[in-house]
Formats: C-alpha cells, structure tokens, sequence
C-alpha cells in the first residue's frame, strides 16, 4: 500500500506543477523542434507530462499485483512506467542543459544553478534507492525535485522578497528530501543489519543441527562398533583378530565426510587402522581415554582438538568396555561434521 500511496502523491504533485505551469505560461511556444527544445518551460513541462504518465502507470502496477492480475498484463504498466522515465530524464538533462546555457549569457544566478543541482541530486538518490534497495520513491522524488524546478522558474518573474521566497522554498525542499534520504538509508541499513543477524541466525541454527545429527549418529556408530569389540574379547580373540575388525569398521566408515578414525585402546595398549603411533604416544593420557573411564555406560565426548595424526581439528567419541579398562574410539573432523 505504502508503494501506491507514494506513486500516487508524486502523480498529485505533478499534475498541479503542470497545470500551474500551463496557466502561468504568458507567451506561446516557440516555432520548430529546437527552438521548443531551447525553452526551459516547455522542456519542463514535458518533464512533468513524463511523470504524470510514469507515477500513473506504476501505481495501476502495484495495484494490479494487489489484486493479484496475471503477469502479461502487469508487464503494460510496467514498460509504459519505464519508456517515460527515460523521456523525463531526457527532458531534464535538457532543462539543466538550457539552465546552464542560460547562466552564461546572465540569464540566471549562480544560486539557482546549484540549487537546480541539488534537484538533480535528489532524483539521482531516488534511482539509487529504488534500484539497490528495491524502495519504490523515485516518482515522488521526482515529483517534489520538479516542484523545487517550478519555484526557480516562478523566481524569473518575481523581484525582492519574493525571488528570495522562491530560493527559499527550493532549498528547503532539496534540505527536506536530503534528510529524507538520510533517514530512508538508515532505516534501510537497520533492516538490513537485521536481516543479516536473522540470517546468521538461521544458518547457526542449521550448522547447529547438523553438528547435533552427526555426534548422535557417531554415538550410535561407536556403540556398534564397541558392541563387536566387545564380543570379540570374551570369545578371547587374538589381538590379530582385533586389529583385522578395526580395519574392516574404518573401512566401512570412510564414506563418512566427518569420519576420520576408529580404534580401541587399554592402559598400554592401543590399535589404530592407519596410524603410525609415536613412542611417546600413552592412550591413557588421552581425552577421550580419560573422558570414557570417568562416564562408565555412557558415550562420552570430547572437546574440539588438534588430531595427533592429521593436525586437523577433530573430537572424538567414545565408550568404555565393560572390563573398565579398554575403550572404544571414533575421530570426526569438526570441520566437515
């Protein structure tokens, strides 16, 4: 709704600049294309025709996507909004052009050449905010950057206080629509920084259920593994037989992103598929060897770690036998989990 209501201020504004211009204009237009196009007036008043027809065509837009209209039809005021938004921009710069041509010859101040700059400015801010943020003030910019044109041309027949009141209303309506874009950029750079923090958000509550759904299938994945560990002792397999079961379950773990590692250690003893072991390596100085003995009948986890073998940073799950002394252990690369 806001979208009309500001399309439909700026189509307001127009049509009164450019009926006041029509009934104000005491001479007839001049003879042949460039003469018309050399007179500041009527270049400006087809400034105004431009913006009556472009704000119309993109209020009938919005309201059409309101009431929900098919596409092919939305697409008419579309283009129609768009051609004469070009005809206007045409239609100012030669304004501006004909301001300036003007100036020279001492026909107009230096105060309304910056002043009709100002103007200028303020459409440009329009474009810009419409076309990065997407907020639909361009028309109305326009329109009230037109009405200040109407004053700097109604000070050409006025003297005294009121040429100054002329000034006057020109730059306060540039001073008024720069603290409006100001205004607009701030709120729009706090939607956004709330955007952004709402998307952060929601990408933290993403990575933290998919780091929660890794270490619960890497619970389930260590309790199998130590189920079969553990059958494989009191049967009194060889340490061989046992060295042969880790390869095979690192094996059938590879084609795990975060899977890195499994193995299965006592106080001075430890099996690990792959793995050089350092002389100085002791297991039962270990993380996750300490961690599982002081939680009996849990898995315990460990805190994100430099792996020994890899250096990449890891943490480990694991699970203690029921001897209360060997451990079953699984290494995930924190990274990819």
């Amino acid at each position: 709704m806001n979208e009309i209501l500001l399309d439909l201020a700026a189509l307001v504004l127009a049509l009164f600049c450019l009926t006041e211009s029509v009934r104000e204009r005491r001479e007839p237009l001049p003879k042949g294309p460039g003469a018309v196009i050399r007179d500041r007036r009527a270049v400006y008043a087809a400034a105004l025709g431009a913006l009556v027809i472009s704000a119309a065509a993109s209020a009938a837009r919005e309201l059409g996507l309101r009431l929900g209209a098919p596409a092919g039809l939305l697409r008419v005021p579309g283009v129609l909004s768009g051609v004469f938004q070009l005809v206007l921009a045409l239609a100012f710069v030669l304004y501006l052009a004909n301001l300036f041509r003007s100036g020279r010859s001492g026909g107009v101040k230096k105060s309304d050449r910056t002043a009709a700059l100002l103007l200028a400015a303020v459409m440009l801010a329009g474009a810009a905010m419409q076309g990065i943020w997407s907020v639909p003030v361009l028309c109305f910019f326009e329109a009230v950057a037109l009405f200040g044109c109407a004053a700097l041309l109604e000070r050409d027949r006025a003297d005294g206080a009121d040429r100054r009141f002329y000034s006057g209303v020109t730059l306060v309506i540039a001073l008024t629509l720069l603290v409006s874009i100001v205004m607009n950029v701030t709120t729009i750079l706090k939607l956004s920084n709330a955007q952004s923090e709402e998307l952060g958000n929601t990408q933290l509550d993403v990575i933290r259920s998919d780091l929660q759904e890794t270490i619960t299938d890497a619970e389930s994945d260590v309790l199998r593994v130590a189920m079969g560990a553990e059958q494989l002792l009191e049967s009194g397999a060889s340490r061989e037989a046992l060295t042969e079961y880790f390869y095979g379950q690192r094996e059938k773990h590879l084609s795990s992103a975060s899977f890195m590692n499994v193995y299965i250690s006592g106080r001075d003893w430890i099996i690990v598929p792959e793995f050089d072991i350092p002389a100085d390596f002791h297991p039962a100085e270990r993380v996750w060897y300490i961690g599982a003995q002081d939680n009996p009948g849990e898995v315990y986890i460990t805190e994100p770690y430099l792996d020994a073998d890899t250096g990449n940073m890891c943490f480990s799950v694991a699970a203690l036998l029921s001897d209360g002394e060997t451990v079953v252990g699984m290494d995930l690369n924190f990274s990819k989990a």
